[in-house]
């Protein structure tokens, strides 16, 4: 359920509400690239991502991603283990942190760090 705007001096996103917002997040990947994209921060989009060309092509290349041991941490951190199951057959797994922001009322990505990454 996404989160309703919040009016001025109300409280920080819970644990809960991080998770929750990266574990929506994937669970559009790798089809829904279109609402996906709308859940990054320009920061991440221009960042991370590099541009909706990039990131389109990323996610083309990806046949499966699976989210799990997501965690959230007040007041804007989570982290989550990704395995990608890549189109030709690669495996990889990432252990990676994110911070998120408010946006509209909607908690968004704004920036991502790969902790640790391996080949399954």
């Amino acid at each position: 359920m996404p989160l309703a705007a919040e009016p001025e001096g109300a409280t920080s996103p819970t644990a809960a509400d991080l998770a929750a917002a990266v574990t929506d997040y994937y669970a559009l990947m790798p089809a829904g690239t279109d609402e996906g994209w709308t859940r990054l921060t320009p920061n991440f989009q221009t960042g991370i991502a590099q541009n909706r060309q990039y990131y389109d092509s990323f996610w083309g290349g990806v046949d499966l991603v699976l989210a799990t041991d997501i965690s959230g941490v007040p007041p804007d951190q989570a982290e989550a283990t990704l395995t990608y199951y890549f189109a030709d057959g690669r495996v990889s797994v990432e252990r990676t942190s994110y911070r998120l922001v408010q946006d509209g009322g909607i908690l968004k990505l704004d920036n991502s760090t790969v902790l640790s990454s391996r080949t399954a």
